[in-house]
Parts: structure tokens; C-alpha cells; sequence
């Protein structure tokens, strides 16, 4: 994991400790957050933690599963102490299901990408090993031989 994600998952953990009432750790029990509630962390922080961190990690908080799922038309919005704040209007659910659909769509393709790899570098491994193995001066691995490494990998033949 980058430090960059630990320092904004260590933020929201300090977020949850100060405001218990408000932020939650487990995702599960996230509520939509208030409007413009930057304004109010930034002000009841008092300058302990960056605009640019801040806002880094209510948009990783936001951006979770378990409060994508809870910003539906009507649900109530919490303050930094757990009161209401406001309501969840049409649009913003609609634009909360697109981001969660949105964020799937890439794990999905990241998860294929990870797999498809895996794959070649599991077909392709003796041949690039053998192009190992041959040294620096050997002939480069043309598409025609890895396609020849291949069948025979199929074939069983060695």
C-alpha cells in the first residue's frame, strides 16, 4: 500500500476517534455525510490536518461501498456531531450508483487485467526462460516462436 493511502486511511481513523458520532471505520456503517462538511472539519480541526489530506480522505470515505450503498432519495445527512443535516436528494443517489458502477467497472477490468497476465506470464514462462538462459547475444523471441512454445506447451511435446 502507498504511504499516500495509509496517511489518508490514518486521517480517517483519526476523523472516527474525533467525531465518532459522524465518521464510522467499518464502512458498513457509514452515513451520508453533510454538505459542505469540509468547511466544518476544517474549522473544528483547527489547522491539524492539510485541506489538500482532508479532502483526499473524505473522498476515499465517500467513495466506499458502505456509504455508496446508504445514499439513497430521502436518507438523512449527519454533522460532524450525528445530527440530521439535510437530506439525500434524487440526484444524489443517482450519482452515488454511478460511481459505485463506475468503481466496479475498473476493479472488474483491473482484476482481468491481473489474470490475463498471470496467464501469459505462465505460457510464455519457458520460452522467456529459455531466451534467459541463452545470454545477451541470443535471438530475440519472435511472435511465430512464442506461438510455436506455445502449441507444444498444448501438445505436451517438449
Amino acid at each position: 500500500m502507498s504511504k499516500k493511502r495509509e496517511r489518508t486511511k490514518a486521517v480517517i481513523a483519526v476523523l472516527a476517534a474525533k467525531f465518532p458520532k459522524c465518521f464510522a471505520v467499518p464502512d458498513t456503517r457509514r452515513r451520508p455525510l453533510k454538505i459542505g462538511i469540509d468547511t466544518d472539519l476544517l474549522a473544528a480541526l483547527g489547522g491539524t490536518i492539510r485541506r489538500t489530506e482532508l479532502i483526499r480522505s473524505l473522498a476515499m470515505y465517500c467513495s466506499s461501498d458502505g456509504y455508496l450503498d446508504r445514499v439513497r432519495t430521502g436518507a438523512w445527512r449527519v454533522d460532524l456531531e450525528g445530527k440530521p443535516a439535510g437530506a439525500v436528494s434524487a440526484d444524489d443517489e443517482k450519482h452515488a450508483k454511478a460511481k459505485q458502477a463506475g468503481i466496479r467497472t475498473r476493479r472488474e477490468a483491473a482484476t482481468a487485467a491481473a489474470i490475463t497476465q498471470s496467464a501469459a506470464s505462465r505460457a510464455h514462462g519457458p520460452a522467456l526462460a529459455a531466451k534467459a538462459e541463452a545470454g545477451p547475444g541470443a535471438k530475440r523471441l519472435s511472435l511465430a516462436d512464442l506461438r510455436e512454445a506455445a502449441r507444444r506447451r498444448r501438445e505436451g511435446a517438449p
